[in-house]
């Protein structure tokens, strides 16, 4: 039984380290997410940004010379410019997915735990229960109540006697009850 009890305390140290191990890659992906997040934002804003700027210096340009072809480029630029917001947009969004699921896992992967815990620390408490008994009986007949009663009365009689009686007494107890005697004598 003890073994058992070890070998489940392992399972559980080695599920403690996995868990805090998905815990650490899922806290450590967050980060990558969420600097990932920062960057393309930061990207975006950098983008529109440049957009203006193109669009305004083509426009300057292109409008004494080119009218048309103004009308042309600005469209042509909206519609790639569009198309990129779409995609990062996506981008986003799936990353927030995947975050997402990977929070759920995370609250299950904890509350399993904590069940598998409940579990066994209750399977445990009801084993300790069942097989450790609940009162101890100490069968004890009359005739152990007269040995008890007559070995009190030798200690307390054996005291009163006289070193050379005790003496006496000791040796025609044999060699045998001479070590268990001087113990009792003793305390």
């Amino acid at each position: 039984m003890e073994t058992d009890l070890t070998d489940a305390m392992r399972k559980f140290d080695r599920n403690t380290t996995i868990f805090q191990n998905k815990v650490d890659e899922t806290i450590q992906l967050k980060k990558e997410l969420e600097a990932l997040k920062t960057s393309l934002q930061d990207e975006i804003s950098e983008l529109n940004g440049c957009r203006k700027n193109v669009e305004d210096t083509i426009r300057e340009t292109t409008k004494s010379s080119h009218p048309e072809l103004v009308v042309l480029m600005t469209t042509s630029l909206s519609k790639h410019f569009s198309k990129l917001s779409e995609t990062v947009d996506g981008l986003m969004q799936e990353l927030k997915s995947s975050h997402q699921k990977q929070e759920k896992k995370m609250k299950k992967a904890s509350l399993y735990i904590c069940l598998a815990f409940c579990f066994g620390s209750l399977l445990s408490g009801t084993i300790l229960w069942y097989f450790f008994p609940q009162q101890v009986n100490y069968s004890l007949s009359q005739r152990h109540f007269e040995y008890l009663r007559e070995g009190i009365l030798f200690r307390h009689a054996f005291k009163k006697l006289s070193p050379q009686e005790q003496k006496n007494l000791k040796g025609k107890m044999g060699e045998y009850w001479k070590e268990y005697y001087e113990e009792i004598m003793q305390n």
